[in-house]
C-alpha cells in the first residue's frame, strides 16, 4: 500500500483565506477566518475554495491585504516552540495603532513607518534596552499597507467623535493631502468641535482620491462622510485648507462649492501652510522663532506669533542696516574674527527685506473690525458694550456680568 502524498502549503492559498499549522511534521490547512483546521490531504485549491464559498461567501470579495492581516494575527496567537503564548501580541497591535495614529496626526506619508520610525525604534531599543528588546520591536509591522489599514480602522471607529460633534453647537474641519508609496492621493480630514466647554480636535477619516484631485472629487468624499455620519451642514462654520486653486479657487474651488451647502461657512488658508510659503528661504535658526505647529493651537495664538515674528523681522532689518548684527550671534562671532565685506551685510539686509515683504503678503494686516473681534474674544471683560454689534449686545451684557466666567478666565480655563 503506497503512502499518501504529503502536501505542502503555497502562498497563493491565502487567496482562499487559508494559512497552515504544523503538526507532527505535516502542514495542515487552517482558515484564517474561522480558524478551522483540515487534514493535510485537503491542501488542494478546489477544496479550500469550496470552504470559502460555502462558509464565508460574504468575505470572498475582500482584498488580499485584509487576509494577510488576519494571517498575521493567527500566527501571533499560536503556541511557539516552547509552548508559550505570544503574550506581547496585543501590546504589539496596540503599539501599531498608536504609531499609525501619530503618522496620521502628523500628516506624513504612510511609508515613514517602515523607512524611518521602525529603524529608529530598533536602534533605540538595541542601544538602551538590549538585543532582546530589539527583537520584540522587530515583530512590529509598520509597512505602508499595514499603516494605511490601521488608519482606516481608526477612521472607521469614530462613533464617539461623531456623537461629540453632533452635541457641539458648531464645528469645523481641516483638510490635508498626502501621497502614498503607490503615488495615490489620500485625503485626510480632521474635526474640531466643542465638548464640555473645551475645544477638541480629532482625526475623522482618510480616503483615497482614486482618479483626480479636483474640488468636485474632494467635495464628494466629504459629502459622503457627512451623509453617512448624519452630520449637519448648518453647524459646520469653518473649513481650513491649503492655498491650492482646487481648494480656495474663487470660481470652482472646494470652499466655493461647499458654500452652496452652507453660505455662512468661512474658508481659512492654513496658517502653517502660509508660514511655509513665506519662509521658504528662512534659516532653521530663525524658524525656531516661529512655531505654529502642535495640538490645541488656535487663531488667537497664531496671530500673536505671526505679529511678533513680523515685528522681529523689522527690528532685525533696522539693526542690520546700521551694521548691528547682535540679533545673529554666529554672524557676530565671524565678523569679530574676520571683518566681512560690505556686500555681505547688504545681502543680509536685502534678504530680511524680502522676508518682510513675503510675510506681509501672506499675513496682511487685519481690518480694524476683525482686530476688534479678536480682542473681544481674547478677553471680553476688558471691552465695552459699545464695541459690540447691536444684535449681540444683550448676550454680551449677560456674559460680562457672570462672575464665574471671570474666575475661569483668570485661571486660564478658557
Amino acid at each position: 500500500m503506497s503512502k499518501a502524498k504529503k502536501r505542502t502549503y503555497n502562498k497563493s492559498y491565502l487567496e482562499y483565506r487559508f494559512s497552515y499549522l504544523m503538526k507532527n511534521g505535516l502542514q495542515l490547512p487552517q482558515c484564517v477566518i474561522c480558524l478551522k483546521t483540515f487534514l493535510n490531504v485537503s491542501m488542494k485549491p478546489f477544496r479550500l475554495k469550496q470552504h470559502l464559498q460555502k462558509i464565508h461567501p460574504t468575505l470572498a470579495e475582500k482584498d488580499r491585504d485584509y487576509f494577510q492581516s488576519k494571517e498575521w494575527q493567527v500566527k501571533r496567537s499560536r503556541l511557539d516552540a516552547n509552548g508559550d503564548l505570544y503574550a506581547h501580541s496585543n501590546v504589539l497591535i496596540t503599539a501599531l495603532y498608536a504609531a499609525s495614529y501619530r503618522i496620521a496626526q502628523c500628516k506624513k506619508p504612510h511609508t515613514i513607518g517602515e523607512t524611518l520610525i521602525k529603524p529608529c525604534m530598533l536602534d533605540c531599543a538595541s542601544i538602551v534596552l538590549g538585543k532582546s528588546a530589539e527583537q520584540k520591536f522587530q515583530d512590529l509591522p509598520l509597512s505602508n499597507n499595514t499603516v494605511k489599514r490601521r488608519i482606516d480602522d481608526i477612521a472607521a471607529n469614530i462613533e464617539k467623535v461623531v456623537a461629540k460633534i453632533k452635541a457641539s453647537p458648531f464645528w469645523a474641519i481641516q483638510l490635508d493631502g498626502s501621497t502614498d508609496v503607490a503615488s495615490l492621493s489620500q485625503l485626510l480630514v480632521y474635526g474640531r468641535y466643542v465638548h464640555d466647554t473645551f475645544i477638541e480636535e480629532e482625526f475623522l477619516f482618510c480616503q483615497p482620491l482614486l482618479r483626480t484631485t479636483t474640488a468636485r472629487d474632494v467635495l464628494k468624499v466629504v459629502e459622503n462622510f457627512l451623509e453617512k455620519a448624519k452630520l449637519d451642514w448648518e453647524k459646520l462654520i469653518s473649513v481650513c485648507t491649503d492655498g491650492a486653486p482646487a481648494m480656495l479657487g474663487c470660481r470652482s474651488g472646494f470652499v466655493k462649492q461647499i458654500k452652496q451647502k452652507n453660505p455662512d461657512i468661512k474658508g481659512v488658508h492654513c496658517f502653517i501652510h502660509r508660514e511655509a510659503l513665506a519662509s521658504k528661504t528662512l534659516p532653521k535658526a530663525l524658524k525656531s522663532n516661529l512655531d505654529l505647529q502642535g495640538s490645541n493651537h488656535h487663531v488667537l495664538a497664531f496671530h500673536d506669533s505671526i505679529d511678533a515674528f513680523k515685528a522681529k523681522l523689522v527690528l532685525w532689518h533696522t539693526r542690520t542696516c546700521t551694521g548691528n548684527t547682535v540679533s545673529f550671534p554666529t554672524l557676530t562671532e565671524l565678523l569679530e574674527a574676520k571683518p566681512a565685506p560690505g556686500s555681505l551685510v547688504a545681502t543680509i539686509t536685502e534678504h530680511l527685506s524680502d522676508l518682510i515683504t513675503e510675510f506681509g503678503r501672506y499675513f496682511p494686516e487685519l481690518p480694524s473690525e476683525k482686530k476688534k473681534m479678536l480682542n473681544i474674544t481674547r478677553n471680553p471683560f476688558q471691552r465695552t458694550v459699545k464695541e459690540i454689534s447691536e444684535e449681540l449686545q444683550e448676550e454680551f451684557v449677560e456674559l460680562v456680568i457672570i462672575s464665574a466666567l471671570k474666575d475661569d478666565l483668570r485661571s486660564n480655563v478658557y
